[in-house]
């Protein structure tokens, strides 16, 4: 990997939120965000105490997603027990994708995910949902240079999602812009098809992944001298995921 200016291999990360405030919680609040780690995927917590006895022990279940999410396991035991008032070092629980977790056919795709938490302690059960960054759940696609030309003219353009990503490092010089943007993609395990440079001065950049669930994320980043920024459109071989994907490719570009 490379480029980026981020962790291992150039890919970056959301900064953990508080997804999850004390009230909800019945006296627990929880700070997470979902990230690349080496070559698995990591849901990262910090628990905060407010309860007045000391907390360790939880469980986690997670709701069918649009992007079937699953824990590895769902016993979280806290490093070591923290007090009120405390807040625990982070807490990481290793996720995957399955199909068996996914939601119903038809429902809409979305990037949030469903959490339930049980606090052993008090025999509690809480739920909160997180928003995911779906860029975490890109791996490489099985296609080519000529395979991806090939799907991309087969997707409807009127399917297509785009939107504009507008601050991006380069001040407006294609080349520039377009290095950081590679490399930001690269980081979330995408593979770059063919960039051209247009008889209307627009250079496109193609890349190409694909999701833990094998939906194809095939991205067109359109760039013009002294814009900073570029152009994103995204299509899938599963249009109803096109919008979401766009979305996660915006963030990706703008962390």
């Amino acid at each position: 990997g490379g480029g980026g200016g981020g962790g291992a291999g150039g890919s970056v990360a959301m900064a953990k939120a508080v997804v999850c405030t004390s009230q909800q919680g019945s006296g627990v609040q929880i700070a997470a965000a979902i990230k690349k780690e080496g070559a698995g995927i990591v849901l990262e917590m910090d628990f905060t105490n407010s309860t007045p006895q000391p907390l360790q022990n939880f469980a986690i279940q997670l709701n069918k997603s649009s992007f079937g999410i699953t824990v590895k396991d769902a016993a979280i035991s806290l490093a070591s027990p923290v007090g009120p008032g405390d807040t625990s070092s982070p807490v990481k629980v290793t996720i995957g994708c399955t199909p068996a977790m996914m939601a119903p056919a038809g429902t809409e795709p979305s990037a949030n995910l469903q959490v339930a938490i049980k606090n052993m302690h008090a025999n509690s059960v809480f739920y909160f949902t997180m928003p995911v960054p779906l860029f975490a759940l890109f791996k490489a696609s099985p296609l080519d240079t000529e395979s991806f030309k090939a799907k991309w003219q087969a997707c409807d353009k009127a399917l297509e999602s785009s939107a504009t990503a507008s601050g991006l490092p380069g001040g407006g010089d294609v080349a520039a812009t377009a290095a950081f943007c590679a490399g930001r993609l690269r980081g979330a395990g995408a593979a770059e098809a063919v960039t051209v440079t247009g008889a209307d001065g627009v250079t496109r950049a193609y890349h190409h992944a694909a999701t833990m669930t094998n939906v194809l994320v095939l991205v067109e980043l359109s760039f013009k001298a002294g814009f900073a920024g570029c152009k994103v459109a995204v299509r899938s071989d599963q249009p109803a995921y096109a919008p979401v994907l766009r979305a996660a490719v915006e963030q990706l570009l703008k962390i």
